[in-house]
């Protein structure tokens, strides 16, 4: 029976151990997971920065052969267009000057008679502009300046009753409270009869 026992505690003893080492294999498979989802991750970024670059360096390679594929002549062709352009605006600014020296001979040979200055005709006249008032919001009946109600509440601010000034109030120095003079102070008092200086 004793025999029994011991084997029995032995076995025991032996699951106990394999349960501590599955648990320790279940761990490092778990962290092994972690580590592999951690890794195809990675992968995976890597892959997609890899096609990255090498779309952009298809992207260069084109541009490089469409510069060498670039002849001097497309070359000389837009700067003759540039030329050209600039002397169009070249020769329209000397237009436009030859213009503006003809206007200042023909304004320096300008004799003052011939200005004709136009008659006032005496039945025209400015139209007054119509009457508005910002208050009642109405045209044609009187301006803004003139409402009368805007003269009624003239009055009432000018009838308005002013408020008394508030009597003064007695305030002590000594103990800094309203309600005494500074004369009339008890604390004065004590403050003499406790006054212990040599």
């Amino acid at each position: 029976m004793e025999q029994i026992k011991s084997q029995l505690a032995e076995k025991e003893r032996e699951i106990t151990t394999l349960r501590l080492n599955e648990a320790n294999a279940n761990v490092m498979v778990s962290e092994a997971k972690q580590k592999m989802d951690l890794f195809n991750e990675l992968e995976q970024d890597w892959q997609k920065k890899q096609l990255r670059l090498c779309e952009k360096i298809d992207e260069l390679s084109m541009e490089l052969e469409q510069a060498k594929n670039r002849t001097q002549s497309d070359e000389v062709n837009s700067l003759r267009r540039e030329l050209a352009f600039t002397n169009s605006i070249i020769a329209d600014q000397r237009r436009k000057e030859v213009k503006l020296k003809e206007e200042i001979e023909a304004l320096k040979n300008f004799s003052v008679d011939s200005i004709s200055v136009p008659r006032l005709s005496i039945g025209s006249r400015d139209v007054k502009p119509r009457m508005y008032c910002d208050i009642c919001e109405k045209f044609d009946q009187h301006d803004t300046e003139d409402c009368p109600k805007q003269e009624v509440q003239e009055e009432m601010v000018r009838t308005k009753p002013k408020k008394p000034p508030p009597p003064s109030r007695e305030y002590c120095d000594h103990c800094e409270m309203f309600g005494h003079d500074t004369f009339a102070c008890n604390m004065q008092e004590k403050k003499k009869k406790k006054d212990y200086t040599f």
